[in-house]
């Protein structure tokens, strides 16, 4: 990736290990992260349901290369935004000056799913 990122002139890129291959584990971006240091910004996906969840990202926002945190609203998290652990997620990130990134495949349709009003059009 590294090599086609060269070729069309890409300086960097963000990266977040594959769910379907690493769930949480966020060791294989950390790899790449170490083998090409400063092309790549770290996105750690972490568990809204793990009670530990804000220690997670404050160990993620001391890691070197750090821009964000990664919800992935598998059919385990709750869609509630009042949720207690979706609430100590944004808190946690909030404290740490980290953005959030939704990763919502399927989730949309899920019954209180968060996502704005679209407006209706004339």
């Amino acid at each position: 990736m590294v090599a086609a990122m060269d070729t069309v002139g890409v300086d960097g890129a963000l990266l977040v290990s594959p769910f379907t291959m690493y769930c949480y584990d966020a060791s294989y971006a950390l790899e790449v992260h170490a083998a090409h240091p400063g092309r790549f910004g770290l996105i750690k996906p972490v568990d809204p349901t793990d009670p530990a969840v804000a220690d997670t990202i404050a160990d993620w926002a001391a890691t070197d290369g750090t821009v964000a945190i990664r919800i992935i609203m598998t059919s385990g998290v709750s869609t509630d935004v009042a949720d207690l652990g979706i609430n100590r997620v944004l808190a946690a990130a909030a404290r740490h000056s980290l953005p959030v990134n939704l990763l919502c495949w399927g989730a949309w349709s899920r019954p209180g799913c968060w996502r704005p009003e679209i407006p209706k059009r004339c």
